[in-house]
């Protein structure tokens, strides 16, 4: 183990900024002293805190745990990839409000949205004409969505026709994410990277996104929808790939090379170097 050299400990101008959760949430401090592998005390000025560096990628999705620290570093920037929705469909319905005078085999069109029109097939009836259930034939490639959504993260779709007997049938549906556009394409990703996604929009469960393909610089050109998630409005996403977040925030065995961090990861044979954030 390679401890940091002091010079870069304490709080004056070009020491490391350390983040870390005191136990009253995540805050920016400095180094006081190295007691161990990746042990350190820790303060922002308010008191003294020992600390550990983060060691999975786990621990810096949705805040870091108690205890816990990473040096940060300077611009992550190039590694963060921004996305938004381009196309979606209707991936779940169910009945709203039953409607009367339906028969099993009755199709519904879906009416509002852009896209060609999703398809629903009635399955069953009870003996007023009620519809109990449908299925989806055509789930549709839509890029505005059909319907209104509702506080439960649904589609409310009121608006149908087709060969049908009955009427005043409603459905909840749930969407899902079928194709995405690249609106930052970011650097340094390879195929297969996970993307850890920030998702802004109305959904139920959060779309998962790839790398499909790179440029020669490591920017996205495509991606695969891993999971398509349940959403009930268009959605965009912003992530670092999931290598990125552990390489750039997780820091093991740690040492300075000139004016850069030099790190080798913990758990596996794997070196770099990155610029980090500094006190000014």
């Amino acid at each position: 183990m390679h401890p940091i050299n002091k010079r870069y400990f304490g709080n004056t101008s070009g020491s490391f900024v350390i983040h870390f959760n005191d136990g009253n949430g995540t805050r920016g401090g400095y180094i006081v002293r190295q007691t161990g592998v990746a042990r350190y005390v820790v303060s922002d000025g308010n008191g003294n805190h020992t600390v550990r560096l983060a060691e999975t990628a786990g621990e810096l999705v949705g805040g870091l745990p108690v205890g816990v620290a990473t040096i940060r570093a300077y611009n992550p920037a190039n590694d963060t990839a921004n996305l938004t929705g381009a196309t979606y469909r209707i991936k779940n319905v169910t009945v709203k409000n039953a409607g009367t005078g339906y028969s099993v085999g009755d199709v519904l069109n879906v009416l509002t949205g852009t896209g060609t029109g999703a398809i629903f097939l009635v399955n069953t009836v009870n003996a007023q004409g009620n519809v109990q259930t449908v299925s989806i034939t055509n789930q549709d490639s839509y890029t505005t969505l059909p319907g209104t959504y509702d506080a439960a993260g649904r589609r409310v779709l009121t608006s149908f026709n087709g060969t049908m007997t009955g009427t005043g049938f409603q459905a909840y549906a749930t969407m899902s994410l079928r194709t995405a556009n690249i609106t930052n394409a970011g650097a340094g990703f390879e195929v297969g990277d996970p993307l850890l996604t920030t998702v802004s929009g109305n959904y139920v469960s959060a779309p998962v996104v790839s790398v499909a393909s790179v440029n020669q610089n490591g920017s996205i050109l495509s991606v695969n929808i891993v999971n398509e998630g349940e959403i009930a409005d268009v959605v965009s996403m912003s992530g670092l790939d999931y290598e990125h977040v552990r390489r750039l925030y997780a820091f093991h065995c740690i040492t300075i090379e000139g004016k850069r961090l030099r790190w080798r990861r913990g758990d596996a044979n794997e070196v770099g170097e990155v610029d980090i954030q500094r006190i000014t």
